[in-house]
């Protein structure tokens, strides 16, 4: 029997181009024309060739650590074997591992196929002496502690179960990081859209706000007159100033029947009355009779506010 570390899935077309060997068919995973084309087929395990064993029951990179050995192999103390210690080496100019977590037989081939060359050295070296009392878990631990010795690697406390799931959890991490990635970038590019509608939002807020400050103060305009200038001008007093000089033409919008029905707020009947007397004889008289007839108007409006409001002005 031969016991090896694993580094790749085509470790066993390694040993069998050195010397006959056998694998159970489960383990060594070599499609079956392929296998036929090895001649694996003609080698039978009733006959007197060794066969190949991984204890490890995984393959690593063979570069830092060995997993936990498996103690099945070592279940028969008469059992004969040999220890197989196999490196692969590529060039320098082609960094490509012989074998990558999650690959399987078919990348391993592949790449094997497309590199300039792919050595692989094999060294067999005697097992350590098994003393009586040693258990089979025991003695895989010396095994495994002694190849890795040999090979001037760890021997680590991982077994091929606890690889597995950290290869799931490690390919669940990385589609998660990309799923976040592509969200991160569709809100990018929806940002700048999203600044925009944000600001012609608040836009929009300040100018109803404006508008609905002007109605107080001519509440016989309507709000629609007023926004459409108010988009214009952006200023209060400015709209207030073109609906007085009748630079915006309007319908008076009547009061409705429960307006009606309320009493009218008493106000100052020297400020109710805001028409001129007389009209201006020169332009800074007439100037002067609208700044009056306006304040005039922005304080009888003011005092109706006041009144139908319940509004205590000092």
């Amino acid at each position: 029997m031969i016991v090896s570390n694993h580094i790749s899935h085509i470790d066993s077309v390694a040993f069998e181009s050195l010397l006959s060997c056998f694998m159970n068919a489960n383990k060594n995973r070599i499609p079956t024309f392929l296998r036929w084309i090895l001649k694996y087929d003609e080698v039978k395990p009733d006959d007197a060739v060794p066969a190949l064993v991984f204890p490890e029951g995984a393959s690593t990179s063979g570069t830092s650590g060995l997993l936990k050995f498996s103690s099945w192999p070592f279940d028969t103390k008469n059992e004969p074997f040999v220890l197989a210690l196999i490196t692969v080496s590529r060039p320098y100019f082609v960094q490509i591992a012989p074998s990558v977590l999650g690959g399987n037989w078919w990348s391993d081939f592949l790449w094997l196929l497309f590199t300039p060359y792919s050595h692989f050295k094999i060294r067999f070296v005697q097992p350590p002496k098994r003393e009586d009392e040693l258990t089979n878990e025991e003695y895989s631990i010396i095994v495994q502690n002694f190849m890795a010795t040999k090979l001037g690697i760890s021997a680590t406390k991982f077994d091929a179960k606890e690889k597995i799931e950290y290869a799931k959890r490690y390919f669940y991490e990385r589609a998660r990081e990309r799923r976040e990635r592509a969200a991160g970038m569709r809100i990018t590019s929806n940002q700048p859209h999203t600044t925009v509608t944000q600001a012609n939002s608040a836009l929009d807020s300040r100018l109803e706000s404006m508008a609905t400050q002007v109605k107080d103060v001519l509440p016989q305009v309507p709000i629609t007159v007023i926004r459409k200038n108010i988009k214009t001008t952006k200023c209060i007093d400015t709209t207030i100033s073109n609906i007085l000089e009748g630079k915006v033409s309007y319908t008076p919008e009547l009061p409705g029947q429960k307006t009606q029905e309320k009493p009218e707020p008493k106000s100052n009947p020297s400020t109710s009355k805001v028409a001129a007397n007389t009209f201006g004889r020169d332009s800074t008289e007439r100037h002067l009779s609208f700044q009056e007839r306006k304040k005039a108007f922005i304080e009888a409006a003011r005092q109706r506010y006041i009144a139908k409001h319940n509004l205590n002005v000092m």
